[in-house]
């Protein structure tokens, strides 16, 4: 039996980008529809939330996609969605509720901290290796471009 609250879910997934449509307004219409799945009509909770998530991702708004997952219980779709954006605090959160997925959150984090590392290292090489350049030193600027290319392809 199709009730009001799925009709107004319908009505608010309906609703796509257009002249007149801005994706703050988007973003608000879909979100209610989510909330509407979440109290009123649990059977369509997964399907609603998964829909507005992706939607939501596609239109640059990381943040209020894995809040979603975070508020529906979605905590690995959140922490995915966290990661690839970068949302540490949201990711911080979701690892209070799921403890369990802290050791994944901290191993994206300490890859991201050691590529800054190597990324740094290389740019210190290639400032080294003008230096070299400059100095007519041309075997030792070609090692530190070739240090440097290896840290940081």
């Amino acid at each position: 039996m199709v009730s009001e609250y799925d009709t107004t879910i319908d009505a608010c997934l309906s609703v796509m980008m257009g002249p007149t449509k801005t994706a703050d307004y988007l973003q608000d219409l879909w979100l209610r529809a989510a909330t509407i799945a979440q109290e009123h009509v649990p059977r369509r909770k997964t399907e609603v939330v998964t829909e507005v998530t992706d939607r939501l991702i596609k239109l640059g708004r990381d943040r209020a996609a894995a809040e979603l997952c975070l508020s529906a219980g979605f905590h690995k779709e959140a922490l995915k969605t966290a990661l690839r954006a970068r949302l540490w605090d949201v990711g911080d959160r979701i690892c209070l509720a799921r403890p369990d997925l802290k050791k994944e959150l901290e191993a994206v984090m300490n890859a991201i901290a050691e590529r800054m590392a190597r990324q740094r290292e290389s740019l210190e090489a290639k400032e080294r290796a003008i230096e070299a350049f400059n100095e007519q030193n041309y075997k030792g600027a070609v090692d530190l471009l070739k240090k440097a290319i290896k840290l940081d392809p």
